[in-house]
């Protein structure tokens, strides 16, 4: 039978799985996922840093796991390992706990051989740093943000793996309504707020009730 498994790590791995076919974009596939799975707001977070992060570091990952796997890996088995893998390089969860979440997943879901996952995610590695991999981008592309950016280039590729903050546009009511849901408001400038959210955004009272608006300052 089965081991239990979080059903956060399920909703990123399909989402995963949606995005590297390219079927879908990250954001809509996400955020349709997280409605209908109607997670609790930490299982939400670790879903969307899942599925962000192996996306941001898809290129690392995906030199990592290659060699460990012969011949064709079913693309749901790929995106199984691509997202424990993340967890365990970059993301710091327990190596012991990323084996074990990420087998019962694969077992419980259907989403891979159970052995397979078992012993790649307990031997993989981070590989050897290249030029590709300390950016995450093809050369090519790495080449269009250093002639866009000239001497700021590093810092603008840097800048793309980080985990952006949630900004909104709040109003009073918004700031209280997001507080008493358990939401930690940091005042920012110009009306825009970063927001460290307890639960999806579009479960909110704030966003139901036309109080917060997403904004990029």
């Amino acid at each position: 039978m089965p081991g239990p498994f979080n059903p956060a790590r399920e909703v990123a791995v399909r989402v995963l799985l949606r995005v590297l076919n390219g079927d879908a974009f990250a954001a809509p596939a996400l955020d349709d996922a997280l409605q209908q799975a109607r997670l609790p707001g930490r299982d939400s977070g670790l879903a969307t840093h899942v599925v962000y992060g192996t996306l941001r570091h898809a290129l690392t990952l995906d030199r990592a796991l290659s060699p460990m796997l012969k011949g064709e890996t079913h693309p749901k088995t790929r995106a199984v390992l691509m997202a424990g893998a993340f967890e365990k390089l970059f993301l710091g969860t327990a190596p012991h706990a990323v084996a074990s979440e990420y087998v019962n997943l694969a077992r419980g879901a259907r989403l891979g051989p159970p052995g397979l996952v078992n012993a790649v995610l307990r031997r993989v590695t981070l590989p050897d740093a290249t030029d590709e991999t300390r950016t995450e981008l093809p050369g090519w592309l790495a080449g269009v943000y250093r002639a866009a950016f000239g001497e700021q280039a590093g810092a603008v590729m840097a800048d793309l793996l980080r985990p952006q903050p949630l900004w909104l546009s709040l109003s009073e009511a918004g700031v209280r309504a997001l507080e008493e849901e358990g939401s930690v408001v940091h005042p920012g400038v110009q009306g825009v707020d970063r927001v460290e959210l307890d639960r999806p955004l579009r479960r909110t009272a704030a966003y139901e009730n036309g109080q917060a608006q997403p904004i990029n300052p």
